[in-house]
């Protein structure tokens, strides 16, 4: 019960722990000192987010005015186009640095190590230079990119130069490999050497051509005999590799080097007048594209001509005996060919870059050699005659004297260096023309029997009685 009347005077000091139950009335004045720390809810009114929010909150104010949105975003395009450019610098030394030690170790294996006469650095050298090609454009398609989302001047020009590039790269890639689908189809799947490798190789051809950029160089670096690995040793003549080169024109000069040289030199132009900068990217890609386009157009112009006049001789010899049945014997023969080039130059009669010896394939008691003859046959006319006409060298003959007469498994002796002279038989050769090719050889011929024809015959004198 309460008391029946208050107490006059107040306690003798106020508790120091709260209340555990709030007080019946307020109290009237405030507590004395405020608190020092911030509350733990924030404010009634929120910050407005500012234009780029940070990641972090910065520790103290600024004391300049914060910039407004557009160099905001002139900053940000700044920065990323320098992390794509030194992204970029990185990727092309290294692969650049990659390549030298690839092709540098490759030379000391192939020439100094395990001496390879069919080793061709400038097969990987081809396929070296249309990567660094693919490679400077897709970062090109990566810095036209930035500028289309920072760039709202220029926003619809940089988007059809950013679409047209991705174009430019997608539809060639696909293009050489429908070329080279179609070409495996109807010429090497009826070749034997080059069909087996197919069946083992045919996937990581395709996608090597997707990787470099197309299926020329990587058709080339599959030929190339790198380290002799068997991927490496697709078995095509250079014949053959060229004449699939032909079809580069349409798919990489007209479809990818010719626009992305046009879209390259526009938009290196646009971001010149705009910053007073040189885009390393864009240079870069100027020249690796302005390369390619000379060099494969220089190269079909000369190709074209040769092959319109052109006669292949193809021969077949087996080289059997006790000196090539050794296993490491036989693999040291299949990497010699510059010596039986220049003996069979002279044998032959003809210059030792119309021979082409590929590499010999293994049978049950030694190897099968199988060599190319190139002819380029021509007829010069003044006055509808002939000005001069030799008589035609039928070298298929040559050649299978040289086999039944023994001296051709000398030479082999010698060239492959032998200790026991080896047994030469069965010589075979067919010969492939084209049709121009073929008309000169016909026309050469009845110049050469007319010619015959017209020579003063000795006429029998009578006897005297």
């Amino acid at each position: 019960a309460p008391t029946l009347s208050p107490s006059v005077s107040p306690t003798a000091a106020p508790s120091q722990a709260p209340t555990f139950s709030p007080s019946r009335a307020p109290t009237v004045a405030p507590t004395a000192i405020p608190s020092l720390s911030p509350t733990p809810a924030p404010t009634a009114d929120p910050t407005t987010a500012t234009a780029v929010p940070t990641m972090d909150p910065t520790h103290t104010p600024s004391i300049a005015p914060t910039p407004d949105a557009s160099a905001m975003l002139l900053m940000a395009m700044n920065q990323k186009l320098d992390a794509v450019d030194a992204m970029y610098r990185f990727t092309f030394a290294s692969f650049v640095a990659c390549c030298v030690v690839l092709c540098g170790a490759a030379a000391i294996d192939g020439y100094c190590i395990r001496k390879n006469d069919y080793l061709c650095l400038i097969y990987i050298l081809s396929f070296a230079l249309q990567a660094m090609d693919m490679l400077s454009d897709c970062f090109f398609v990566a810095q036209v990119s930035i500028y289309q989302q920072h760039d709202e001047d220029a926003i619809d020009t940089l988007s059809i130069l950013f679409y047209a590039s991705i174009c430019f790269i997608v539809v060639p890639v696909l293009t050489t490999l429908w070329q080279l689908f179609r070409h495996i189809q109807s010429k090497w799947a009826a070749s034997q050497d080059a069909a087996a490798w197919l069946m083992q190789h045919s996937t990581k051809l395709y996608l090597l051509s997707i990787v470099c950029g197309g299926a020329f160089s990587a058709v080339r670096l599959m030929n190339s005999d790198l380290f002799q690995l068997q991927i490496f040793q697709m078995g095509l003549s250079e014949r053959e590799l060229k004449r699939f080169n032909t079809k580069r024109l349409w798919s990489v000069v007209l479809w990818e080097n010719l626009p992305q040289l046009m879209i390259q030199s526009y938009f290196l132009w646009m971001s010149t007048a705009a910053s007073d900068t040189l885009s390393a990217i864009a240079i870069s890609s100027i020249l690796f594209s302005s390369i390619s386009m000379l060099v494969t157009v220089l190269a079909l112009a000369t190709d074209r001509k040769l092959f319109a006049n052109e006669k292949v001789t193809m021969i077949t010899v087996e080289v059997t005996g006790s000196s090539v049945v050794d296993k490491r014997e036989r693999a040291r023969c299949r990497t010699r060919k510059h010596g039986l080039q220049n003996a069979l130059s002279m044998v032959l009669k003809i210059h030792r870059d119309s021979i082409e010896i590929m590499r010999p394939v293994l049978i049950n008691a030694g190897l099968l050699l199988k060599l190319y003859i190139y002819e380029n046959l021509s007829v010069q006319f003044s006055s509808m005659k002939a000005v001069e006409t030799t008589q035609a060298v039928d070298r298929c003959q040559i050649f299978a004297d040289t086999v039944n007469s023994g001296e051709f498994a000398k030479i082999v002796q010698q060239a492959w260096q032998l200790q026991d002279e080896p047994v030469a038989s069965n010589p075979q050769h067919q010969i492939f023309q084209s049709d121009t090719a073929a008309s000169v050889s016909s026309l050469r011929n009845d110049i050469q029997l007319a010619h015959q024809t017209t020579q003063p015959r000795d006429v029998e004198q009578p006897q005297q009685p």
